[in-house]
């Protein structure tokens, strides 16, 4: 402590104080004094006795300024006379900083609020988000958002943050940037509206990255070439059936590998995925055409008699096959097959469904798919609707993927006379 505690400072005094190699503090009479800290930083502080304990409070100014000289020597014996005022009167003049400072300790970190997110958001029974949404979700934070904020305080994070973090990850691809942005608008719309611990997201106003749609899809040729090539490739025999079967039905990878027996029936040829796993969270039938139902038994040989899954595990008990596993798969083929993923074999069932040597409208084609109407949040509709009509549609493209392997039907081959578009039946069921 220098100055004696006894002469009141003068700007001349303050503007000369010099940094030292640790912080000292200047004192006045009464308890005010300068602190300055090793860089140089001065501010006005107020050392008391309340309650028998020894505390400090930094002064600040009615801007809440707390630096000389952003806060005047003026200010700062004006600010130090209503603290010896409060104190006078029996007030803790630093309780309000103090409960602050407490606050701060205890305001939520990004790490924490994932954490409650995690446990009390995505794992909730009653929101009914699929596994692969908890991973992913789960996957992002882990990979990209905690490790940049982990120790941050939720309210601290700005939308120029948020910006800055999504900036190396745009070089990823639109899809990952817009995936990131999802998961943390969902984040911090979390924290804001049931949690409430912030007013408003940092999100608002971030505008997604533009997507190009993928286009890729497999020409005649490349079926061939593909499903020939898996009779003899290198691969274990539940993907080969799995990548076959979503080349024939048109469905969702996810769907696919994750399938049970109780919900198909080969003597009806019915595949029924419930509403817990289909994507859009609404009840798909899948009428299964020859090539489909062969497929399945060809499945159930594989699989045996003591698993529910049509696709089980071959590592873990009692799991199917991982959605990744099938990617992972099909890319060590890329030096052999032309490059391609598995949604690009749904595509390809969807685009040829489309083309004219099928000629299956948009709207049976979105019914096979089970796409989401657009716009529609709630739909009641009879579960065999579209049955008879999905039916032909996939019977058509059979004969059409038949006409492929066989070597009748190729890009440039010319559209039949016969060909007649699949429509709605006047009168059929819904």
């Amino acid at each position: 402590m220098k100055n004696g505690a006894g002469k009141k400072l003068t700007d001349f005094q303050l503007r000369n104080l010099k940094a030292g190699p640790k912080r000292y503090i200047e004192w006045e009479p009464h308890g005010l004094g300068v602190r300055v800290t090793p860089k140089g930083v001065k501010s006005f502080v107020f050392v008391y006795r309340f309650e028998g304990r020894l505390r400090m409070m930094t002064l600040h100014n009615e801007a809440g300024k707390t630096n000389y000289p952003a806060i005047t020597l003026a200010e700062a014996h004006e600010a130090h006379r209503d603290a010896q005022d409060k104190l006078n009167r029996g007030i803790d003049p630093g309780a309000k900083a103090i409960t602050e400072r407490e606050e701060e300790r205890e305001a939520p970190t990004v790490a924490k609020l994932a954490d409650i997110f995690r446990k009390n958001y995505l794992e909730d029974p009653s929101r009914e988000l699929s596994s692969k949404t908890i991973r992913e979700y789960s996957r992002i934070l882990k990979k990209d958002v905690i490790p940049a904020w982990g120790d941050r305080k939720v309210r601290d994070i700005k939308r120029s943050e948020v910006k800055t973090l999504l900036q190396p990850i745009r070089k990823r691809g639109s899809y990952m940037h817009n995936r990131t942005l999802a998961v943390i608008s969902k984040l911090f719309s979390y924290a804001t509206y049931d949690l409430e611990i912030i007013s408003s997201s940092p999100c608002i106003k971030i505008e997604r990255a533009p997507e190009r749609p993928r286009e890729r899809y497999l020409t005649p040729e490349e079926i061939k070439a593909f499903w020939n090539f898996l009779d003899g490739a290198k691969m274990s025999g539940g993907f080969k059936i799995a990548l076959k079967l979503q080349l024939v039905t048109g469905q969702r990878k996810c769907e696919i590998v994750g399938a049970e027996w109780h919900e198909i029936n080969l003597t009806e040829r019915i595949w029924t995925i419930p509403r817990g796993k289909a994507k859009n969270k609404q009840t798909h039938r899948v009428p299964l055409s020859d090539f489909a139902v062969q497929l399945l038994q060809e499945a159930q040989v594989l699989a045996g008699d003591d698993t529910r899954w049509v696709f089980p595990s071959y590592v873990k008990e009692d799991k199917h096959i991982h959605p990744e596993s099938i990617n992972h798969a099909l890319k060590r083929q890329e030096q052999v097959l032309a490059k391609f993923g598995p949604h690009d074999l749904r595509r390809t069932a969807s685009t040829l469904m489309a083309g004219e040597l099928v000629g299956v409208e948009e709207n049976i084609i979105s019914k096979v798919l089970n796409h989401k109407k657009k716009g529609v949040t709630s739909i009641h509709y009879n579960l065999h609707s579209y049955d008879r009509e999905k039916r032909q549609a996939l019977e058509s493209w059979e004969n059409a993927l038949q006409e492929i392997l066989e070597g009748t039907i190729s890009e440039d081959t010319p559209v039949p006379d016969n060909v007649i578009p699949i429509t709605r039946a006047p009168g059929g069921d819904r």
